[in-house]
């Protein structure tokens, strides 16, 4: 089974000889509409400088912010947009319903506010919209990925295992599949009934109740639908994944566990021990190193080249 685990000093030496291949210049189209006019949520499409009639794969760029905040343009988001842009993919990065109030940090989970199923039907949505638009933008429609960092990283993973799910099917677009070929999950959550935040280890609230406004125990199935693991099947998407041993929102444990699981099914799975990370970090830093062309050449070797 294809599996790896680095330090991020190891990964560091062995990436930096991996260098971009290419550099290919790309345009930014800022704000663009890819739900009903009366949703304020757009998406960053960011376009390689066309090759003839040549198709490109696609990546969907689905930002953090514990289901909450954040914006499609935020430092990590626009790094990752152009580090996939100059390798040659097309890249949409995507804004979607955010929880409408800020999070209590004394109690979190307490908010009975609801933003669930639309946060998850807007980044259907927007993998239809990139099919939709697969002639207009030379994508090449059975090569499109996800990536996202800890919130986005839970949206990325349920997007790349639960493919074309009825219960999970948007209004937007019907008949176009949302299934993705491939997932690059930085720290994200995937199993959303497991606490997250410090003190995780006595906590008995799941994640999902701040975005859900239900616990597992009230909807065990809604919980069943809406976390990644449920979704794994032998034939599901590859995952590269990305996680800080001093994470102290999302336990580094998870994404350990999460291996195991891969390996079970028999899914091809990287895993990338990025050595004294928090929770958040850019994929390239001076201080914990330089993961660019690994997210590239994984992307690559699933999609197929740019």
């Amino acid at each position: 089974m294809n599996q790896a685990i680095f330090g991020g000093l190891f990964s560091l030496a062995l990436f930096v000889t991996c260098a971009f291949a290419q550099d290919v210049p790309f345009t930014v189209d800022r704000d663009v509409s890819y739900l009903p006019e009366n949703r304020a949520e757009k998406l960053d499409l960011y376009l390689p400088e066309a090759k003839g009639d040549t198709r490109r794969p696609a990546v969907l760029v689905i930002h953090g912010g514990g289901w909450r905040v954040s914006d499609k343009a935020a430092n990590r988001e626009t790094q990752i947009a152009e580090t996939l842009a100059k390798a040659g993919f097309v890249v949409a990065s995507i804004n979607y319903m955010m929880h409408p109030n800020p999070i209590d940090k004394k109690d979190w989970a307490s908010d009975k506010a609801v933003v669930y199923p639309r946060n998850v039907w807007d980044c259907k949505a927007a993998i239809r919209w990139l099919r939709l638009n697969a002639d207009k933008y030379h994508i090449r429609p059975d090569a499109i990925g996800t990536i996202g960092g800890s919130a986005g990283g839970h949206l990325s993973m349920l997007m790349a295992w639960s493919g074309d799910e009825k219960e999970l099917d948007p209004p937007e677009y019907p008949g176009i599949s949302t299934k993705v070929q491939a997932v690059v999950n930085l720290y994200g959550v995937p199993d959303v009934r497991r606490p997250i935040g410090k003190g995780w280890e006595h906590s008995k609230t799941a994640c999902g109740k701040g975005w859900t406004g239900r616990s597992p125990e009230e909807d065990p199935s809604l919980y069943s639908l809406i976390s990644p693991v449920d979704h794994l099947k032998s034939n599901s998407s590859p995952i590269l994944t990305l996680h800080g041993n001093k994470d102290e929102t999302v336990p580094y444990v998870y994404s350990v566990d999460l291996q195991s699981l891969l390996e079970a099914k028999g899914i091809r799975h990287e895993f990338i021990t990025v050595e004294g990370a928090p929770h958040t970090f850019m994929i390239q830093s001076q201080k914990f190193g330089d993961y660019r062309a690994k997210i590239v050449s994984f992307f690559s070797d699933v999609l197929g080249k740019p």
